[in-house]
């Protein structure tokens, strides 16, 4: 809706003035209150017709809505917010997989780290002269010079159930050995 333009109003001594002519006291000495700068007169609101008044309502509901429209700056701004999002995702990714390879490593690390102070310690025990001498009786069956040494040959059988060092205990062996035992066993009667 096109709305007409204010009349010019007219002011005491102004009249036709010819291009080269000025009003005395400059260019803007005959203007009075509420004068443009081309000499046009503005016109209050309340003096101009209803209808020519403009609300902001009406004001509001002539420019186009901006809800829905994509500007251009919204769609630079896209733009940039996708190129940073897809610049720092490898970058990102990268990042936390060596922080999980870092983790994973010095997990394995602080694994060796005990590992290695068991190994020192038993050195610490190989290295003591009595220690050595316990192990070679006990794995080796060695016996120092003027001890006698006795050898239970095909011990007590309650011992041998017990799992004491006359004999094995019940189970041991290999594993087919085992699975040996167990199909015989299945093969015999009940009652036997």
């Amino acid at each position: 809706m096109s709305t007409p333009r204010p009349t010019r109003r007219a002011t005491a001594g102004s009249g036709r003035r010819t291009p080269g002519s000025q009003q005395p006291g400059g260019p803007r000495a005959g203007r009075g209150r509420g004068e443009s700068a081309r000499g046009t007169a503005r016109v209050p609101s309340a003096a101009r017709p209803a209808r020519q008044r403009r609300t902001s309502a009406s004001i509001a509901s002539a420019l186009p809505r901006r809800g829905g429209r994509l500007t251009g700056r919204s769609a630079i701004l896209a733009v940039v917010v996708c190129l940073l999002v897809l610049t720092l995702a490898y970058p990102t990714q990268k990042y936390l997989s060596q922080r999980s390879q870092i983790a994973q490593l010095e997990q394995a690390q602080a694994t060796q780290q005990q590992r290695i102070s068991g190994l020192a310690k038993q050195k610490a025990q190989w290295n003591d002269p009595n220690y050595v001498k316990a192990q070679a009786r006990q794995r080796l069956q060695y016996v120092e010079p003027g001890d006698s040494t006795f050898v239970v040959v095909g011990g007590d059988r309650s011992t041998a159930a017990s799992g004491g060092p006359a004999g094995t205990a019940a189970g041991a062996g290999p594993w087919y050995g085992k699975l040996a035992g167990s199909l015989a066993g299945a093969d015999r009667p009940a009652g036997r």
